[in-house]
This record gives structure tokens, sequence and C-alpha cells, in this order.
């Protein structure tokens, strides 16, 4: 075993942090997530008024749970990915898959909250009391909308070429970076995604 395979290898040992993780896109998308349901939960529980917005057909109910549980599930996918959780989960596990169908729901349950905070705020403009905070909410549900979607878009190409979204996004090369013909050991060029050592 070379220095360098010696050196992973007593890594795995302890707890690591993966900070280079949050300079890729991925990593990037899933703060902004954090953020931005933040946001928007702060909006949805500011509006003035908010047990009749969340009581009967209104919605508020359903935007507040959406931007709750987005928070939590973010805040949990952060740590996951930080402290390299992902790569000590069993290969049976279907993570990548789970991972995406997390991200393309929530980008489905965001429509429904900018569709429900739209028709909201537009159907009680110009009445009884401020309805500020439900449109803010309208436009940080469109953000988070658009941030969720980019994620299981980037997740699902992740999945293609079979990653498992923490690892191999902070350490494959940029696409076309290494073709079949100039492969040499001891570069990423097919190692174990979940355990990053190099293939000789």
């Amino acid at each position: 075993m070379t220095d360098q395979g010696a050196g992973a290898a007593s890594g795995k040992a302890g707890m690591s942090v993966n900070v280079t993780y949050f300079k890729v896109p991925s990593g990037i998308l899933k703060i902004a997530q954090f953020a931005l349901s933040f946001l928007t939960m702060i909006c949805t529980f500011a509006q003035p008024g908010y047990g009749h917005w969340t009581l009967g057909s209104q919605g508020g109910g359903w935007v507040g749970f959406t931007a709750l549980t987005a928070v939590i599930l973010s805040a949990v996918l952060i740590l996951v990915y930080l402290f390299r959780i992902n790569e000590k989960i069993p290969r049976q596990v279907p993570l990548q898959i789970i991972v995406t169908g997390y991200l393309a729901a929530y980008a489905v349950f965001y429509f429904m909250c900018l569709i429900i905070c739209a028709v909201y705020a537009g159907k009680n403009a110009g009445g009884y009391g401020s309805f500020d905070a439900v449109a803010a909410a309208a436009f940080f549900s469109a953000m988070c909308m658009l941030v969720y979607a980019g994620d299981a878009v980037l997740s699902f190409l992740t999945f293609k070429r079979g990653g498992d979204g923490g690892t191999d996004a902070a350490t494959a090369p940029p696409p076309g970076d290494i073709g079949t013909s100039d492969i040499t050991p001891g570069v990423y060029a097919g190692s174990d995604l979940r355990n990053p050592e190099p293939v000789y």
C-alpha cells in the first residue's frame, strides 16, 4: 500500500468532515434549500391571522408543514454529507434514489405552496389586513421549487453516473477531463465512490 492509500485508510477510522462538498453545485443547493425553506417557514408563520389561514381550506397549514419539514430534512442531509455519514451507509440502501425522490417530491410540494400562497394573497389583496407575508412566502416557495428541482436533476444525473452524491461530487473531476486512453493509476477512475481509495 502506498502512502496515498495509507492516508485514505487512516482517514476512514475517525470522523472526518467533508467541507469540499459545499463547494460543488449539489452542496451549494443543499445550503440554499435550508435557507430558502427557513425563510418560507418564517413568512408563513408570520402572517397576521395565521390561525385563520391554516384552518379550513385556506392551505396555510400545508405551506407551514412543507416548509418546516423541508428545513428539518435539508438540515439532516447537510449533516449526512458534512460528516460523511453517506459513506457508512451499506450499499444495499439505495441512498441516491431516496435523495432524488425526496428532492423531486419537495419540488412538487413547493409548486403547490407557490399556488396556495399566490392565490391566497391575490384573493385577499386590498381587503382587511396585510398579506405581504403570504406574498413573500409565494416568492420563496418559487425559489425553493427551482432549487429543489435543480438539485433533483443533479442528483438523478449523479445516480445515472453511478455515484452517491457526496463523495463523488467533491472528488470527481469535471466531465470530459478523463478519457479512456489517459487513465493513470491512482487517479479517480472508477474507484469505489463510498470509499474513494484510488484504483491501481
